[in-house]
């Protein structure tokens, strides 16, 4: 269990440093805003069923 939990955790950090970088990109590129905005949807809401999923794995591995 605890092996999930840290590799949970370490695409939880890749996954943030992705967002970080990827969502100032596609705000500053000009007129992609309709081919931008679904994928930053789904990275967002991905990025926060990781954190609920993680908070649940926390109270089994702790």
């Amino acid at each position: 269990m605890t092996v999930i939990f840290q590799l949970l955790l370490a695409f939880f950090v890749f996954f943030s440093f992705l967002m970080i970088v990827a969502v100032p990109v596609a705000y500053a590129l000009p007129g992609n805003w309709n081919q931008t905005r679904p994928l930053l949807y789904i990275g967002s809401a991905i990025w926060a069923i990781l954190v609920v999923v993680l908070g649940v794995f926390n109270a089994f591995v702790t």
